[in-house]
């Protein structure tokens, strides 16, 4: 019945494919219910439910390709980073990094004596340490004298 692991992790995680929808736009014109569509489909009946909820028609019909699109741009990030939206703290931390400075050492000049341009700006040693991580996973690390922990992680990766 289940042909790989991802078809009952999608099960679980109450994420429908496409072809799903397209099952579901199919039924609803047989006129089935909701339970027998969650039969048919093996998921829990408050998921087919939630489906049609979110995506009728004013006129009462399901269309999968529009609930499909809709669920693409629902699903994309929208909490962007503060380093990815801002070239200018970007480019002044990555400067500060290629120097030699710790995470904690740019979060306080920023607070202390920050360029004119990012006068009004703050970033936490946190939110740089992510930054960081993020890059080393990435393969784009830049720090010349990492911490212990990041030459550790610097060293995993190396093919």
């Amino acid at each position: 019945m289940y042909n790989n692991l991802l078809d009952i992790t999608l099960i679980f995680m109450q994420i429908l494919t496409f072809y799903e929808r397209e099952k579901i736009e199919y039924y609803r014109r047989l006129k089935l219910g909701v339970r027998d569509i969650s039969r048919r489909l093996v998921r829990d009946p408050s998921i087919i439910s939630r489906e049609l909820k979110r995506n009728l028609d004013r006129n009462g019909k399901y269309n999968a390709t529009v609930a499909q699109r809709k669920a693409d741009f629902k699903s994309h990030k929208t909490n962007k980073r503060r380093l990815a939206t801002n070239w200018q703290l970007h480019d002044f931390v990555e400067n500060k990094l290629k120097l030699g400075w710790s995470p904690e050492l740019i979060a306080g000049r920023l607070k202390s004596k920050a360029p004119p341009e990012l006068k009004k700006v703050k970033i936490s040693h946190e939110q740089i340490y992510q930054y960081i991580y993020e890059t080393v996973y990435g393969k784009h690390y830049y720090h010349p004298q990492p911490t212990q922990f990041l030459l550790c992680l610097n060293c995993l990766l190396i093919p």
